[in-house]
C-alpha cells in the first residue's frame, strides 16, 4: 500500500518585496536609473546583514536590470469585484519589452502549505514558498502553487474566460465566482 503524499516538496523560497510604482515611472531610461538606484540601496542593505556572505553578494549583473530579456511590463490583473484575489488567486501577465511570447501565470497562494499543495493551476507546476514583510516588520510565509503559460507575444487577457482558456483547472476552484465575460483589468493591490 502507497502513501499518498501530504504536500508538494518546497522547490524554492523567495522574499516579496513591494515597491512603490510612483517612483519608478517615466521614461525607459529614467525607469532603468531608479531602478539601478535602488538596486545599489537594496544591495548595501543586504550585503550589510550578511556580512561578507559571498553568495549573497548582489551585483547588476545578478539583478539584471540593463539586460534586455528581463526587461518586461508586468501587469497583474482581476475583475473589478477582485474574485480572483478573493479565492487566493494571483493572475500575472509579463510581456518582453524587446519582444517574445507573453508569459501567463496564475498562482493560488496560502497561508496553509497543505491547502496550496493541493490547488490546480494547470500546465508548468512550481511549489514555493513567498515571504513578505508586512507593516509591523514581520515576516510572513505564504504557499503558492504556481502555473505558467506562453501565448504569442500580442496576447492580451481580457476576460475570466481568457485564463480559463489558459488555465483550465481555474473554472472548478472558482465555481460560481468564474463569470466568463467578467472583464479584466490591471490591479493595483497584489496581495
Amino acid at each position: 500500500m502507497t502513501k499518498k503524499r501530504l504536500t508538494r516538496p518546497v522547490t524554492s523560497r523567495e522574499y516579496k518585496i513591494m515597491l512603490q510604482a510612483k517612483r519608478f515611472a517615466g521614461t525607459k531610461e529614467q525607469v532603468l536609473i531608479a531602478a539601478e538606484r535602488f538596486r545599489c540601496v537594496f544591495a548595501d542593505a543586504i550585503n550589510k546583514h550578511a556580512m561578507g556572505h559571498q553568495s549573497t553578494q548582489l551585483s547588476g549583473e545578478r539583478f539584471g536590470i540593463r539586460r534586455k530579456k528581463k526587461q518586461a511590463i508586468v501587469e497583474f490583473l482581476d475583475t473589478e469585484d477582485r474574485r480572483l484575489q478573493r479565492a487566493g488567486f494571483v493572475f500575472r501577465q509579463r510581456q518582453p519589452m524587446h519582444g517574445g511570447p507573453c508569459e501567463l501565470t496564475l498562482k493560488f497562494r496560502h497561508a496553509d502549505r497543505f491547502l496550496a499543495s493541493q490547488a490546480r493551476t494547470g500546465r508548468k507546476v512550481k511549489f514555493e514558498e513567498d515571504i513578505k514583510i508586512t507593516r509591523q516588520s514581520d515576516f510572513v510565509s505564504l504557499y503558492s502553487l504556481s502555473g505558467k503559460s506562453s501565448v504569442d507575444s500580442i496576447y492580451v487577457s481580457k476576460t475570466l474566460e481568457d485564463v480559463r482558456a489558459s488555465f483550465n483547472p481555474i473554472k472548478k476552484q472558482l465555481g460560481s465566482a468564474i463569470t466568463p465575460t467578467k472583464g479584466l483589468s490591471e490591479s493595483t493591490d497584489y496581495p
